[in-house]
């Protein structure tokens, strides 16, 4: 049966690309080539791919990335135009348009190296065309991902918290997230007042979580920032 998939990451296709060509914006053929290829396997082996662009900022980077970017697009647009491959700018980030899609029931799932695709919801992951699929089973809602992946660092919070492992952060989430729709938010806001003594520890807590309140972990000025979380979900 054809499957329909969400192919984001046009900009890092771009970028894969032209590793190792100096001359890849000059002569085009590097990005173009590598996009025909890919887009023809997908079309042999019956899947129906959607190529979604990040949305195209005056502040990309630099002005000489930015029009580098704006001219390797638009030729992009126009080769798979000609293939019959639909194009979508998405919005402030690729990554969140394949989820919406998904979500939506247009696509089976995304093409992507980017793992924030299931900080916006995304639950079918492929990481590369001919991939298998990473489904989204491991027992973390979004609300546990998003707060694990700020911990531990990603785009809006590049680091994440110091000293702070996978480890630790698992057990952060397990101990600060009560119900299985706690707000991210919610479980990091949590963690942070435990962790800075404003809520008082109890006999009850576990070794885990007395554990993690005298660890030394450098927490970031107004942890957890409430605006990141508006960055994630409205994107």
């Amino acid at each position: 049966m054809e499957e329909t998939f969400s192919y984001s990451d046009g900009h890092i296709w771009l970028y894969e690309s032209s590793r190792g060509c100096a001359n890849h914006f000059a002569s085009g053929a590097s990005y173009l080539v590598t996009f025909f290829n890919r887009i023809q396997r997908l079309l042999e082996v019956g899947v129906r791919p959607v190529v979604v662009f990040d949305k195209i900022t005056a502040d990309f980077h630099s002005r000489v990335l930015h029009i580098a970017y704006v001219i390797s697009s638009l030729a992009t647009h126009q080769l798979l135009n000609h293939m019959g491959v639909p194009v979508i700018m998405g919005g402030s980030d690729g990554e969140a348009q394949c989820a919406e899609l998904e979500r939506a029931g247009l696509v089976d799932g995304c093409i992507t190296s980017d793992f924030d695709f299931f900080l916006y919801g995304g639950r079918n992951l492929y990481k590369n065309p001919t991939s298998l699929v990473f489904p989204f089973h491991s027992g973390l809602t979004r609300n546990r991902l998003v707060a694990l992946a700020l911990l531990l660092g990603c785009d809006y919070l590049q680091g994440g918290v110091n000293r702070v492992g996978i480890v630790t952060a698992r057990e952060i989430i397990s101990e600060f997230s009560i119900n299985d729709d706690d707000h991210a938010l919610t479980i990091l806001d949590r963690f942070g007042s435990y962790f800075r003594g404003e809520i008082p520890s109890r006999v009850s807590d576990s070794n885990v979580k007395k554990k993690l309140r005298k660890a030394k972990i450098v927490l970031p000025e107004g942890f957890p920032n409430a605006d990141i979380f508006m960055w994630v979900f409205d994107t």
